[in-house]
């Protein structure tokens, strides 16, 4: 299961998250659960980010401070049981104080690599997974919180959109989830990001944590991937421009796949890939209605209905331009 940010946009939403995580755990299903970032943290961090070479040591430690505050205020609304608090908080401060020295080293040497882009990124998921960790535990649960890397997750070197190298995921993922799995613990894991085989961190591109669900879900051979949202599933249009739009209750692997690359948000792009590889159904549902089933993306055919559009996207802020000039034919860098 892996849970948005929009999953855990304050501590009532989270304790609904877990509330869903004991319903499957009570019916003995064995559980693997991903997060993703408490909701705009990472476009604060790709912000920051972006002009930390620039920045002096107060901008810094205000900022981190900021992060250490949203989320331990978040941990304390959540977690109620004073040990299980004190080690989440300890994590919290902890990160943060790694961030914040981070930050201060891309400040005094006025560079940022690619490779600091990624580390830095992938704050956002490190800060909220314990949270959502603490809150299993103070449920019941037996839960244990992991990194895309070092739950298993290997990819290339391609820093900012890193493609996972399957053969070596597989068996590292195996080799650290399931004695987890079979000794009755819950694995959450922080999606996003992820690491080379020397163990320095990439992430998955934007919205990256649905990838690293399907990844886990292939890896493990899952019966099934359910990507909890804000949305009840896939839409026949977007339901922000068109009220009518209706859910779709069944989709085949290539009709999500058209969807997600031609603007739906609900799916990240390259998601599908590793389920399609091992025939695995994803389930999208709206965590606001559990009971609601969502859209199941299998490989099976759809049924043909009457009607013939099944549905419509939008990818906003496109434009084209055409150049055309009769002096331009053979022109060195010009199709003709």
């Amino acid at each position: 299961m892996k849970f948005g940010g929009s999953a855990l946009a304050n501590p009532k939403a989270i304790l609904n998250v877990v509330g869903i995580i004991n319903e499957y755990q009570s019916k003995q299903h064995q559980l693997v659960v991903v997060t993703s970032a408490l909701p705009n943290v990472t476009d604060d961090l790709v912000a920051i980010t972006q002009k930390a070479a620039e920045l002096d040591s107060e901008t810094v430690n205000a900022f981190v401070e900021r992060q250490f505050e949203l989320h331990s205020t978040t941990a304390r609304k959540c977690i109620l049981i004073p040990d299980v608090l004190q080690k989440v908080l300890m994590e919290l401060r902890e990160t943060t104080q790694e961030l914040g020295g981070i930050l201060q080293s891309v400040s005094r040497l006025r560079e940022l690599t690619p490779r600091s882009k990624d580390f830095l990124s992938s704050f956002g998921e490190r800060l909220s997974t314990p949270i959502v960790c603490g809150a299993a535990n103070d449920s019941g649960l037996i839960a244990q919180w992991l990194t895309g890397g070092s739950s298993g997750i290997v990819t290339d070197d391609n820093f900012g959109e890193a493609t996972p190298l399957m053969d070596v995921t597989i068996r590292r993922v195996k080799a650290k989830l399931e004695p987890l799995l079979d000794a009755g613990r819950l694995p959450i894991i922080a999606g996003y990001a992820a690491s080379t085989p020397n163990g320095i961190t990439t992430t998955l591109g934007r919205g990256g944590s649905d990838y690293t669900a399907t990844i886990i879900g292939s890896a493990l051979d899952a019966d099934e991937i359910i990507l909890w949202k804000d949305v009840e599933g896939l839409m026949t249009a977007d339901p922000i421009i068109e009220p009518n739009a209706r859910l779709l209750r069944r989709v085949s692997y290539a009709e999500a796949s058209e969807m997600a690359y031609f603007g739906t948000r609900a799916i990240h792009p390259r998601a599908l890939e590793p389920a399609i590889e091992k025939k695995i159904p994803i389930r999208i549902r709206g965590f606001s209605d559990p009971t609601n089933e969502g859209t199941l993306i299998t490989g099976d055919a759809p049924e043909r209905r009457e009607n013939i559009v099944k549905a419509v996207t939008l990818v906003n802020k496109v434009a084209m331009i055409t150049v055309a000039g009769s002096g331009m034919a053979g022109l060195p860098g010009v199709a003709d």
